[in-house]
């Protein structure tokens, strides 16, 4: 799976999302709220597979990053 092929969803204040805020986290000035609205009509199998193809892109990340790093030094 390529990093590319993610879709990216661009959200600002004006948008509604039908869902609940489980967890807030602050960093800095920075408030971070999760929202259930993705997850909260899945089943726990589909939410499984989810969660792996978040797992893949992250490890994708994660090499492409060390690779950049033996390139450069």
């Amino acid at each position: 799976m390529s990093i590319n092929a993610v879709q990216q969803i661009d959200l600002n204040q004006n948008d509604v999302v039908d869902g609940e805020i489980v967890k807030e986290y602050n960093i800095g000035d920075t408030k971070i709220k999760i929202c259930n609205a993705e997850y909260k009509d899945k089943t726990p199998e589909e939410i499984d597979l989810i969660l792996k193809r978040v797992e893949a892109i992250g490890w994708e990340i994660v090499e492409q990053l060390a690779h950049k790093n033996r390139l450069k030094g």
